[in-house]
């Protein structure tokens, strides 16, 4: 069984959402299987790669 990165989960999140990901700045993890990712405008958005969805917390 192979390791899942945190660089993976982002990638993931990049493939999915790839117009958000433009405007993001950087992301940390957040739980299981799960990334915060930072946006430009100060947005925050929790991608959990489980249910392959994200929604926005701040």
């Amino acid at each position: 069984m192979s390791k899942i990165s945190w660089e993976s989960l982002y990638e993931n999140f990049k493939s999915i959402y790839p117009r958000l990901s433009r405007s993001s700045v950087y992301f940390r993890p957040f739980g299981y299987m799960s990334i915060v990712v930072y946006f430009e405008n100060g947005m925050k958005m929790v991608y959990d790669d489980l249910r392959k969805q994200a929604y926005i917390t701040a």
